[in-house]
């Protein structure tokens, strides 16, 4: 940009015909070129120093990031153990819960056994009751029938003798 105004410049002081106004032009020329180099020199180095900041600002996020990435990672890593933990003592309260379960089942089912077998053996036994009790009304029966027998023998033997 500084070139560009130097060589309009230039081209303006070879328009001036007069020497004394051409030399004060000249002058006034060299301060404004030198003016004009100051300045692109002054934003040269504030555009340096903006960028060496936004570099070192640059830097300083990255770090921060990067400490926030390693804290992020710890709290994460401490997260999935804490749900690890307590999703083993879920498991384990499941399956002691499931194991009593079971174990109750057993005890049920053996109590049902249990009682089918006595409710099989009192009716055995009742059966088995009522087949004495049927078998000893026949004896009795047969016995007295015998006695019948016996005694109407005794007597129709006794009425031919």
């Amino acid at each position: 940009m500084a070139d560009t105004v130097q060589q309009i410049r230039l081209i303006e002081l070879k328009s001036v015909k007069d020497k004394s106004k051409l030399a004060k032009m000249q002058k006034e020329n060299e301060i404004k070129t030198r003016q004009a180099a100051v300045r692109q020199q002054k934003e040269t180095d504030f555009l340096r120093d903006l960028q060496l900041l936004k570099a070192h600002q640059l830097e300083e996020i990255n770090d921060l990031e990067i400490q926030n990435l390693e804290e992020i990672e710890e709290t994460t890593s401490q997260h999935r153990m804490e749900e690890f933990e307590l999703v083993t003592k879920h498991t384990i309260a499941e399956a002691e819960i499931e194991a009593n379960f079971e174990r109750q089942k057993r005890e049920l089912l053996a109590t049902k056994v249990l009682e089918k077998q006595l409710a099989a053996k009192v009716t055995q036994q009742r059966a088995q009751k009522k087949l004495l009790s049927a078998a000893l009304k026949q004896q009795k029966l047969a016995a007295k029938t015998r006695e019948k027998v016996c005694s109407a023998l005794t007597k129709k033997h006794m009425n031919f003798t």
